[in-house]
């Protein structure tokens, strides 16, 4: 029997209870009419849920919802609610599909998710869920895309210096511009997406500071400040003198011809600019991704000296793992044998 997943159309969702289609298939929350067994508390509970999503997590679920529906359906399992079992042969079924762990992680999370804003016990919660978990974690260490490559402070500053070079006019200097901001700042692509010219200011010094607005891992909107160097804010600055615009989204698509645009710059827009960019990059290896700024700035601190507290706030994660995980191998040069035994820094 075929174990193929790749995400289809959504599919019928008539097996879903009404109001849990705001969750699965919309791209933002909308007003939905609670089935006749549903009261107005189980139905504030569910647009309160679907609310609190980003809207990419939103739109994660809802993909991996539908993989889930489908499986079932062609299976003869039930959707919703789900047993622990059949959930539990689903991941093995992506698992011996070839699908790497964190999205089997991620599929599991969001039938967990639909089954607990509909006020439905949690299959995943069962112990047969967790077990088949750690198996393919196991088996799948080698499996997925792995982390990106690193795109380190000199590496983009010479991205950078092409990109402005390279005749390409206004296209050029924004792509500078975003290159050496990200790797300042560690910015996340949705955040760059989301800048605008205001969240850009300078200070006395001749650099600058970036506001932040909202992010992953600020959903309320508390903002981060980052520093902007001067040749970064400089950057910057040309590109707003090239294009035009003093309010409004800071990076903007550019017309053909090299003429500016009112419409903002989408995140894959960026992801492409970045993929772009980086094969101008002198000895540029392994796969370039949105996230390689990120890494790459993150790795050249720690080598510098800096703490993982001091990454977390320099990138804007919560927990100390995945900086933790980005520079391995300088945290292990600055480890106990490397300072001890060898005397190293």
């Amino acid at each position: 029997m075929s174990t193929e997943l790749r995400d289809p159309p959504a599919p019928s969702l008539d097996s879903v209870p009404v109001p849990l289609r705001t969750l699965v298939t919309a791209p933002a929350p909308r007003a939905a009419v609670p089935p006749a067994s549903a009261g107005p508390d189980r139905q504030r509970r569910i647009d309160a849920a679907v609310a609190a999503l980003a809207p990419n997590t939103r739109k994660a679920y809802g993909s991996a919802w539908r993989a889930w529906q489908r499986w079932a359906d062609e299976h003869g399992r039930p959707v919703l609610p789900a047993a622990p079992g059949d959930v539990a042969d689903y991941l093995m079924a992506r698992h011996t599909a070839g699908t790497a762990p964190a999205t089997v992680r991620a599929a599991r999370a969001a039938i967990a998710k639909v089954h607990r804003v509909s006020g439905l016990a949690d299959p995943t919660a069962d112990g047969l869920c967790g077990d088949v978990l750690k198996r393919i974690g196991r088996e799948g260490r080698e499996r997925g895309r792995g982390q990106v490559a690193a795109i380190g402070w000199q590496q983009a500053e010479q991205a950078a210096r092409r990109a402005a070079r390279d005749g390409s006019g206004l296209r050029g200097l924004r792509d500078c511009a975003i290159i050496l901001l990200m790797s300042d700042t560690l910015a996340r692509i949705s955040e760059v997406a989301a800048l605008q010219v205001a969240d850009v200011e300078e200070d006395d010094a001749g650099a600058g500071t970036l506001t932040i607005r909202a992010s992953k891992t600020d959903q309320l909107g508390t903002g981060h400040t980052r520093y902007l160097g001067p040749a970064t804010l400089q950057a910057v600055r040309r590109y707003l003198a090239a294009a035009g615009h003093r309010t409004g989204p800071l990076f903007r698509q550019v017309r053909r011809g090299g003429h500016g645009s009112a419409a903002p710059l989408g995140a894959e827009s960026i992801r492409a600019i970045i993929r772009a960019r980086a094969a101008a990059i002198d000895g540029a290896t392994g796969r370039i991704g949105g996230h390689s700024l990120r890494v790459g700035s993150a790795r050249d601190l720690a080598a510098a000296g800096a703490s993982v507290a001091e990454l977390q706030q320099a990138g804007g994660w919560r927990s100390p793992a995945t900086p933790g995980i980005y520079i391995r191998r300088e945290a292990a040069a600055r480890g106990p044998v490397a300072r001890r035994r060898y005397q190293v820094g």
